[in-house]
């Protein structure tokens, strides 16, 4: 009887973890690994490529850098002081190099992205503060307060002032600021920052391997490990002191090329081919959103490209509209029947003289642009647009534009990315061919002749001058600029103007010039613009009641 017992006990032991839920066998061997069940599934690392070793020297005389002058691992950041993601990179330089002690150390260089207006000049107010030694507090204080507001010049000072500059201190760096010291030290920097491919913020390089973007600490982790491994093997070897393992590495290194070394697989089946299909010279294959003005810009530069020379070169393009439910978007479904029936290319030369119907949803509109790429069935064209049948070969354009990690715009020559502009591969297949009509240099030569003659058009000049042309440079050209258009008449010139002795962009700081400018643009404008504000009527004194003899209950 008594074993009886034990053996319907055993089973009924056996039954209850048969019908044990899955979390606790989870529960179970979480705490073998001496974590919790619910802390969620362990996170992976996402792998980081290698990648060719870029030659990025640090000269610690004039960067700002943490850590152990001598490490064998050298984290060598480009950033800004005003861009979000190099926030939230802080707290991983600050995890990396408790990790790692004096195997680490962090050089920061500067790469002020150009639409961010005063990330230039608080690259130069740090490097101000460096002279102090006080570089990293001033980062710490400008990149935790982001905002144009906030990072203004005239707020310079204040900021200097909390992140712990007083005294003489405070004025040797105003006078450094003022006189824009620094400011040819940033332009090398940001020179360098191309030469390596940098061209975003943040970009990393770890013994000169790249790390693009702001990733996890963890995936930082993995590439400075791998990194201090290889140091250690080399200076074995070689027989270097740790303070000369970095030179060594990056002595070898590269500069970045615009056209990758990987060759992708690119088939012409289900593109929109322009051009032969055998025996091809250049074949560039792009992804097209028609919605994007600067993808459409982009299409139509490639399309003169091939028919200025159509024994060399094909144009194959892939649908990549860009949005969460991309493919219900009228353009590119526009598009896509407009392939079907062998005119993709004319309806995207049609949009280029019609932009305003890019992102019309009106099917009136499409099919009065598909009579103008002569679509043979404009009744084939409205039953395609209506009846969604394209919608799989979108899908899948857009698949293989993630796979491949490209973005609206890109362009693979012979299945190799290409990095720089449509221009730079025009010029470099075909040197001064004539198809670069509309590059840059000849926008910008065209907005200073309109600006010549006409000074109201000198603002466009000046924009343009922001965008493009050496940073050390085109801000005092667009200030120059600005201030023709101002003598001119141009009460916008005027204001812009203003907004840069504000910000002291291109001129020195000056808000009494500011004042000025202000008072011409109200003038000019008849006080519609810039005018101070009016002084409000003060209000009548309210009778006291104790005094009020027209009252005769109040004594």
């Amino acid at each position: 009887m008594e074993l009886l017992t034990r053996i319907l006990t055993c089973a009924g032991a056996l039954g209850l973890l048969w019908l044990a839920p899955p979390e606790a066998g989870a529960k179970a061997k979480a705490a073998k690994r001496g974590r919790k069940a619910s802390d969620g599934p362990a996170k992976v690392d996402r792998p980081v490529d290698p990648g060719p070793v870029y030659k990025v020297p640090v000269d610690l005389e004039r960067d700002a850098f943490k850590g152990n002058p001598s490490a064998l691992v050298t984290w060598v950041l480009f950033c800004e002081l005003q861009d979000p993601s190099c926030a939230r990179f802080r707290s991983s330089i600050g995890k990396a190099r408790e990790y790692f002690g004096a195997d680490l150390r962090v050089v920061f260089k500067h790469r002020p992205m150009s639409w961010h207006a005063h990330a230039h000049r608080n690259s130069e107010a740090a490097l101000c503060a460096l002279e102090h030694d006080m570089f990293w507090e001033l980062h710490d204080w400008l990149i935790t307060r982001r905002s144009n507001a906030q990072q203004k010049p005239q707020k310079i000072l204040g900021h200097a002032r909390s992140a712990g500059l007083t005294g003489a201190a405070l004025k040797e760096f105003e006078r450094c600021y003022v006189s824009r010291r620094y400011d040819r030290q940033v332009a090398a920097d940001i020179a360098m920052a191309g030469r390596v491919g940098a061209r975003g913020v943040p970009n990393s390089y770890i013994n000169g391997r790249m790390v693009r973007g702001a990733v996890r600490y963890e995936t930082m982790r993995t590439a400075i490990e791998r990194e201090l491994t290889a140091a250690r093997a080399l200076a074995r070897r070689k027989k270097l002191a740790d303070g000369d393992v970095y030179a060594a590495i990056v002595s070898k290194g590269v500069y970045y090329s615009k056209l990758s070394q990987k060759v992708e697989r690119l088939p012409l089946k289900g593109a929109a081919v322009l051009g032969k299909t055998k025996k091809v010279k250049h074949l560039l294959t792009t992804f097209v959103d028609l919605r994007s003005s600067w993808s459409r810009m982009i299409a139509a530069k490639l399309m003169d490209l091939q028919r200025a020379h159509p024994d060399e070169v094909t144009l194959a393009a892939r649908h990549f509209p860009m949005g969460r439910r991309a493919y219900d978007m009228p353009a590119q479904r526009a598009a896509a029947c407009a392939q079907v029936q062998g005119r993709f290319w004319e309806l995207v030369h049609a949009l280029t003289g019609n932009p305003e119907v890019a992102r019309s949803a009106r099917a009136a509109d499409w099919r009065a642009l598909a009579q103008k790429a002569n679509v043979p069935s404009v009744a084939g064209f409205d039953l395609c647009l209506t009846g969604g049948g394209t919608d799989a070969a979108i899908r899948a354009d857009v698949a293989m534009a993630r796979r491949l990690r490209a973005r609206s715009g890109s362009v693979f020559l012979n299945g190799r990315r290409w990095g720089g502009s449509v221009d730079q591969l025009i010029e470099s297949l075909y040197p001064g061919s004539k198809v670069q009509n509309d590059t840059a240099s000849t926008m910008l030569a065209r907005a200073k002749t309109a600006c010549d003659a006409d000074r109201e058009k000198c603002l466009s000049y000046a924009s343009r001058l922001r965008r493009q042309g050496e940073p050390t440079k085109r801000w005092t050209q667009s200030a120059a600029a600005l201030e023709r258009g101002c003598g001119g008449g141009s009460w916008k010139a005027c204001a812009r103007l203003a907004d840069t002795y504000r910000d002291g962009n291109g001129v020195a700081f000056d808000l009494q010039k500011k004042k000025q400018l202000d008072a011409r643009v109200c003038a000019l404008t008849k006080g519609k613009h810039r005018c101070p504000p009016k002084p409000k009527p003060k209000p009548k004194p309210k009778p006291d009641p104790r005094y009020d003899f027209f009252n005769p209950g109040v004594r």
